[in-house]
């Protein structure tokens, strides 16, 4: 099983990541491509294409998370949501079912 983890902050990813591997869950994020890869959106979309399902931590409004929530969602992955409880949410979103 593979997942894909969506945060902008690398600290939080890895302890997710530590988790999941305790669970025999391969897991990726965007801090595992290349930071010289030219590609890098080609690169995320491959990734979340070949993710059994997505880890959505959301620690502050970022357009770069929004974009690989809307992309996962849009490819009928299941997102899992991880919320800083300071992070007000857009309203299309609170309805969603998140961890805070």
């Amino acid at each position: 099983m593979k997942a894909f983890i969506i945060s902008t902050k690398n600290n939080t990813i890895n302890l997710i990541k530590k988790l999941l591997n305790d669970l025999n869950i391969e897991s990726q994020d965007i801090y595992d491509i290349p930071s010289d890869y030219s590609f890098i959106e080609d690169e995320v979309n491959e990734k979340i294409k070949n993710a059994d399902f997505v880890i959505a931590i959301i620690e502050e409004l970022d357009a770069n998370v929004f974009y690989e929530i809307g992309l996962s969602k849009g490819l009928g992955k299941p997102v899992f949501f991880i919320v800083n409880k300071n992070v007000k949410l857009p309203v299309s979103m609170t309805n969603m079912t998140h961890i805070t």
